[in-house]
């Protein structure tokens, strides 16, 4: 059973904030001024208890007349209340099919649907789309909101959920942050391989005397740890050829060839190793 008539906007809840552009905003209502008294935009279910009513399709002409008037009574099509579960459902199949919008809003109602019991794969069956659409909104409550729509939006949110692991300080944590979101063609974007030695150097290396900016300066060493094992190995294979024979031009032509195809970044540190290393006793 449904019912057609006029209501007042303010006794209309959304199950979510569009928060579009106000350009966007005028553009709309400029459009739905001269047919809002004979086109009922706004779906939405009765709540008898409390005498409001869900909002369940319209959400951009319903975005359009809050805006121009608060006050306003606007045309709804008033069907029975069913529960929360399928008012959500019924959001999320019209946002997955036809109205594109910020991933922060699926990841929100999602989030809704599983703190209520839901599984991803009957999520994923009532919205008719595969299991891994939707386990890609799906990132741990620890996760400051400032990272989760980027990081949605570059598919960065397995790394999101890495990073807010015990192993990692949380002091910690924006800096791997701030790398995870950037998008996949930036090179400072973290990589899963970068984050695994991350957590290595975290239960090895004693980081607990560093202040915040000697912390972050040292991870922004260790994420970069492929250039230092580079130059590592260059100057130690360098060092074992030179130890073996002085002709110095042996050395040159490895080091050369070793930059050439690595192209190893300034301002490294010098090898670890010395002629003391074991490595360099040589029978």
């Amino acid at each position: 059973m449904c019912v057609i008539r006029f209501i007042p906007i303010q006794s209309i809840k959304p199950l979510y904030e569009l928060n579009s552009s106000i350009k966007n905003l005028n553009k709309r209502v400029n459009y739905l001024r001269n047919k809002q008294n004979t086109h009922a935009f706004l779906i939405v279910e009765k709540n008898e208890k409390d005498n409001t009513y869900i909002l369940i399709d319209g959400y951009k002409e319903y975005e359009a007349f809050r805006y121009e008037d608060e006050k306003r009574k606007v045309l709804c099509n008033i069907k029975t209340y069913t529960n929360e579960e399928t008012q959500l459902y019924s959001v999320l199949q019209k946002i997955f099919s036809f109205e594109p919008s910020k991933w922060l809003i699926k990841y929100d109602l999602i989030q809704r649907l599983l703190s209520v019991g839901e599984k991803t794969t009957v999520i994923a069956n009532k919205l008719h789309v595969q299991e891994h659409e939707v386990k890609k909104y799906i990132i741990k409550e620890e996760v400051p909101r400032i990272y989760i729509e980027e990081g949605l939006k570059n598919h960065a949110g397995n790394l999101l959920n890495e990073i807010c692991v015990p192993k990692i300080p949380r002091r910690a944590r924006p800096f791997l942050y701030n790398r995870a979101i950037l998008p996949k063609e930036e090179p400072e974007r973290l990589t899963h391989g970068q984050l695994t030695v991350v957590k290595w150097m975290f239960e090895h290396i004693q980081h607990s005397n560093f202040t915040l900016q000697e912390l972050e300066c040292f991870l922004q060493f260790v994420v970069n740890y492929r250039s230092s094992l580079y130059r590592i190995w260059e100057d130690t294979a360098a060092q074992i050829l030179n130890r073996r024979s002085p002709v110095v031009l042996r050395r040159n032509n490895l080091r050369s060839n070793l930059r050439a195809r690595y192209k190893v970044s300034k301002g490294l540190p010098q090898p670890i190793f010395t002629h003391n290393h074991p490595c360099f006793h040589i029978d």
